[in-house]
């Protein structure tokens, strides 16, 4: 949370994977290289992997 109280990506943390604009439920969050249907697939790509391991 920055100072006005509203939520706040920290650049300096951020690994670029999406994982928060996906998650966001009021779809505030963008990513300036990503789509979230990009995001989504690769996501879902992810979780399917681990099912079947």
């Amino acid at each position: 949370m920055n100072a006005q109280g509203k939520a706040e990506i920290d650049s300096a943390a951020c690994h670029g994977c999406g994982t928060c604009v996906a998650d966001c439920p009021a779809d505030a969050v963008t990513i300036g290289y990503y789509e979230n249907r990009e995001l989504n697939g690769k996501l879902e790509g992810l979780f399917m992997g681990r099912r079947s391991a």
